[in-house]
């Protein structure tokens, strides 16, 4: 018995030796034109998978990932964020992403072996060992969902949907134009695939109305997501190669945008009772829980440039900013960003949908 431990022991300790002989001597290959051995990729996988399995198990799935505005709102992020690697009903992968190693896959063929939980799970989160990155802005769970809106409809989807989701009112790039085109194409028509040539946004509710905003303000947010000081993974990454010029004139074309459009919810169309409250939390706040009025500070007259203009803007959009205030996840990145979270703090779901729908009810003209 004490011979075979003996032996065993021996056998161990040159294994040892032997794996830091080998490790040390750089002569396993770690090029990635060589590719994983097949062990190798199964092992991992296997891990991967299992891994991604128990770390979303207590993730909440939303009600609404078929929304419309959802949907959109991810398509248009995929096509700069992720085709270049994944592909995209419109285009093949691009070369350079295919001679990584793992190759990024192509997603259609996989996404149904995954459940909703999983993928944003990945997409929040990223894959070691892999070029998957984790997502930018890792406190913005509702754009994470909005990818993984658009990763489970993208299956079925043509090429034509998925077109006009990617690029709205944009020109889409010639046919046979690299990967990474959107990073070389001018900043304006980055931003009219989601916010319109004429700054009306999208009517589901995706992204927001900037015609109504002053140039102030709107240079005001760029630079704010341009030093990250304004958390979002997908205008982060838009305004990041932007100069200070280009901010600028960005600001400049959408402010001297007539906000023309009508209010893009009917009043006729809310039952009263949420008009009502709306226009008390508006006008007057909710004083028993020190809630202040909204019009005090984003009325049209209040001379305040700085502040956002609220009315005419999208009902869903108005209610996910206030949600992300309200978790603490919203930051504007200007010196009076406290007034909102103190403003929020008390809000319910039931307050959030009535002022959100009062406001997207009024134009953008309305004095009160």
């Amino acid at each position: 018995m004490t011979i075979r431990l003996r032996h065993l022991v021996h056998v161990l300790a040159a294994l040892v030796v032997t794996c830091a002989a080998v490790f040390w001597s750089g002569i396993i290959s770690i090029s990635a034109s060589s590719g994983h051995w097949t062990i190798t990729d199964l092992i991992l996988h296997t891990a991967m998978r299992r891994s991604v399995i128990f770390h979303a198990r207590n993730v909440t799935v939303p009600p609404d990932l078929e929304h419309p505005g959802l949907v959109r709102r991810g398509a248009a992020h995929f096509e700069s964020g992720c085709a270049p690697c994944h592909g995209s009903p419109v285009r093949p992968r691009s070369t350079v992403p295919q001679e990584m190693t793992p190759p990024p896959p192509p997603l259609a063929p996989v996404i149904g072996q995954w459940e909703p939980q999983h993928l944003f799970w990945i997409v929040k989160h990223g894959v070691k060992f892999t070029g998957m990155p984790a997502w930018p802005a890792l406190s913005r769970d509702d754009e994470v969902w909005a990818i993984t809106a658009f990763l489970l409809a993208m299956p079925e989807m043509d090429g034509a949907t998925y077109t006009a989701l990617a690029y709205g009112a944009a020109e889409p790039p010639a046919r046979g134009a690299g990967g990474l085109s959107l990073v070389t194409r001018p900043p304006l028509e980055n931003c009219v695939r989601c916010h319109d040539h004429e700054g009306k946004g999208d009517p589901n509710g995706a992204f927001p109305r900037l015609d109504i905003q002053t140039e102030i303000y709107l240079r005001k947010a760029l630079e704010a997501y341009h030093r990250g000081q304004r958390a979002s993974g997908i205008m982060e990454s838009m305004v990041a190669p932007l100069t200070e010029a280009e901010t600028t004139a960005l600001a400049a074309h959408y402010a001297r945008k007539a906000p023309d459009a009508p209010a893009p919810v009917d009043p006729a169309s809310l039952p009263p009772d949420i008009l009502r409250r709306g226009k008390e939390i508006a006008q007057i706040g909710i004083p028993e829980r020190n809630v202040a009025s909204c019009l005090g500070c984003h009325g049209p007259k209040t001379g305040r440039p700085e502040f956002p203009q609220i009315h005419g803007q999208y009902r869903e959009y108005i209610e996910i900013q206030l949600n992300l205030f309200v978790s603490g996840t919203r930051s504007s990145g200007a010196d009076f960003e406290h007034l909102m979270s103190m403003a929020t703090h008390a809000l319910d779901p039931a307050d959030i949908e009535a002022v959100a729908a009062w406001f997207a009810s009024r134009p953008p003209s309305a004095d009160n």
